[in-house]
């Protein structure tokens, strides 16, 4: 009788262990179990969404310019994407001109009014570099790049898909601010891609509309 009051002791004591320990398992368990599907890689990444965060991505959602294609897409990750790209000033280098005339904000121009038609498709010159076209590739993918080779050109610099221009020739990406991005973490990079996933495709802008 006392063994089997014992045992039953016990388990009530697992139960209760069981009961407050589990929330926290089941949490930390799913922060680090989000797989995100972009191109061709499967990245884990954290999506930890607490309150602040979830006014980030409505923020972005808010903000975004062009209509967004969210299929097959992490909205969470566009959301917060949208954020960074659009408080960024990736607008400033990747869309040629950044403002339609009358909605330049520089000239005290209102409202303002974002360039939708060459939105982040590059052309704009800065010396002897011409931004890229960030916009979605015929596969789908940002610049023509996958996750994995985004994330690493964004943290190396290192550029493959041209030659140097003399001085700079030695195959790292100029004026861009990739060792500023570089410095952010993988969440905030996918993110940044799945925003990119989702906009428009745009033919590269090279000379200003009339």
């Amino acid at each position: 009788m006392k063994r089997q009051l014992l045992l039953c002791t016990l388990l009530a004591l697992a139960g209760v262990a069981l009961l407050v320990i589990s929330p926290s398992v089941i949490a930390a368990f799913s922060k680090t179990n989000n797989l995100v599907r972009s191109g061709h890689m499967t990245q884990p990444v954290a999506l930890v969404i607490d309150n602040n965060d979830e006014s980030i991505i409505q923020r972005g959602f808010d903000i975004a310019p062009v209509e967004l294609n969210l299929k097959g897409k992490n909205r969470a990750l566009v959301g917060l994407g949208s954020y960074i790209v659009n408080t960024g000033g990736c607008n400033d280098c990747h869309t040629n001109p950044s403002y339609v005339p009358g909605g330049d904000p520089f000239a005290g121009e209102s409202p303002e009014q974002i360039n939708v038609n060459c939105y982040l498709s590059g052309g704009m010159d800065f010396g002897p570099f011409r931004s890229r076209n960030l916009t979605p590739d015929g596969n789908g993918l940002p610049a023509g790049l996958t996750l994995e080779q985004f994330i690493h050109v964004l943290r190396t610099g290192e550029d493959t898909t041209s030659p140097g221009v003399p001085p700079f020739d030695n195959g790292l990406l100029q004026v861009m601010p990739w060792p500023v991005f570089g410095k952010k973490t993988d969440r905030d990079l996918t993110a940044v891609y799945e925003y990119l996933r989702s906009i428009p495709h745009r033919s590269r802008c090279l000379t200003p509309p009339v």
